[in-house]
């Protein structure tokens, strides 16, 4: 079967899709770990529960397999689950790496038919802006809520279909201090820190995107894009210059397994350029690839920071638009059931999924609450690449929080009230005579 698909698919073709149903079926494995009867789930339930303990067993049979398991397990929280340099240095072995190719494989081809002289110092140029936007990425701060800066965050009110007033940051340890929860934060369990605006923790920066570095990440993404597509046309146009100079789509070519001559097709154009120029082809392939994975990342992004909404937020929108779903439809069924009649929203859920996104009313579906942050793609837009909390600091802040040590007190007097209370009414309890049948 596979050698069907090598002599029939092109491999430049092939190469990629066996990638994107690998990464799919990996993908699907670690979101969906259930026990049911379908194939991805089956082979859910086995990555994530039964191999696992399946390693664990035949380590702590091996003598001094416990101390092995035990530290790789150590090692992969801190690779998974801490902050770590691993995704850098191999983001940082990525661009050098491809950049000397280029230097040694593309660069010396140059100019030529279709690209002059100048690609080579702008190429360089797009590289070095590169690495310095991935170093402000990486350095700067996403905005770290304190005990002493937490009112130069309190900027936005409070969504009541994601977030509620007057919460803290509860912690573990009592040495603590409290921070009040302001809309649109998040403590990170990565970093173990509060970020303003949080969007995510980013491994390839080892730092957390948040409302005054959300700038820089787009930046980067951005440049890594450019560097990306410069990288496949450089190498795109070195390679048609070959098959131009050594006419290949009109040579015949020689199996030497066979001595049979066969006449130029694609596939065979292309197994010659991986043989003879395979350093070219890699670097081709390997930009072209990861260029559109990074295209569809950086559109999701300007459209986030178009609609002034975070990769956080975007869950949380998700989990509510379900729930105003599940709502609406129970709304309509109880109207149905009085009314005798059926609407068309149980029938047709995708239409009816689509007059929501759209703000239409369909058989009493009322639309879902939009979202207060968004001002325009315009306001948003500048929102992002002139923080309030970084730019405006001083203004003076109506805050929701007058004092936490207020707040505290008048937790603790609401607490002892409703204790008190709790003993009013069972001492009541007490006191009220038992009924019971009367005896003569």
């Amino acid at each position: 079967m596979l050698g069907y698909l090598m002599a029939t698919v092109p491999t430049f073709v092939l190469i990629p899709c066996l990638l994107a149903l690998g990464s799919a079926v990996g993908i699907s494995c670690m979101i969906v770990p259930s026990r049911t009867d379908g194939f991805l789930s089956r082979i859910s339930y086995f990555m994530n529960y039964e191999l696992p303990s399946g390693l664990r067993r035949l380590c702590f049979a091996i003598p001094g397999g416990e101390r092995v398991y035990n530290g790789g397990r150590d090692l992969f929280h801190w690779v998974a689950f801490k902050p770590n340099p691993l995704l850098q240095m191999v983001y940082f072995g990525l661009v050098c790496g491809g950049y000397v190719l280029m230097t040694q494989f593309g660069f010396p081809k140059l100019p030529n038919a279709y690209m002059g002289e100048i690609h080579i110092w702008l190429g360089s140029a797009v590289v070095a802006i590169t690495m310095y936007s991935w170093y402000l990425a990486c350095t700067k701060s996403a905005g770290v809520i304190t005990h002493d800066n937490w009112e130069q965050f309190d900027n936005y009110p409070y969504d009541e279909q994601m977030y509620g007033p007057g919460q803290f940051y509860v912690y573990e340890e009592k040495n603590r201090p409290r921070i009040p929860k302001l809309a649109r934060s998040k403590h990170d369990a990565i970093t173990d820190k509060v970020y303003a605006k949080f969007d995510h923790f980013c491994p390839w920066l080892n730092n957390a995107v948040g409302e005054q570095n959300y700038r820089f990440f787009i930046w980067f993404l951005m440049m890594t894009e450019c560097t990306l597509a410069y990288g496949t046309a450089i190498a795109a146009t070195v390679l048609l210059s070959i098959i131009d100079e050594e006419q290949l789509l009109e040579a015949e070519f020689h199996n030497r397994m066979t001595g049979e001559r066969v006449k130029a097709s694609y596939r065979i154009v292309f197994q010659w350029l991986m043989f003879h120029h395979s350093p070219l082809m890699m670097l081709l392939l390997l930009c072209g690839v990861m260029g559109f994975v990074v295209f569809l990342f950086t559109c999701y992004h300007v459209y986030l920071a178009s609609s002034n909404t975070t990769t956080n937020e975007t869950f949380k929108w998700s989990s509510f638009k379900n729930y105003w779903d599940r709502i609406q439809r129970r709304k309509a069924a109880k109207r149905d059931a009085m009314n005798g009649t059926k609407s068309h929203g149980g029938r047709f859920r995708c239409c009816v999924c689509f007059n929501m996104c759209c703000g239409k009313d369909d058989d009493g579906y009322e639309p879902c609450p939009p979202n207060i942050y968004d001002l325009g793609a315009v306001k948003n837009i500048k929102s992002v690449l002139y923080p309030i909390s970084l730019y405006r600091p001083k203004r003076p802040v109506k805050s929701r929080y007058t004092d936490l040590k207020e707040w505290d007190r008048l937790a603790k007097e609401e607490a002892t009230r409703e204790l008190r209370a709790k003993e009013n009414a069972n001492d009541k309890a007490d006191k009220k005579p038992k009924k019971g049948k009367k005896t003569k």
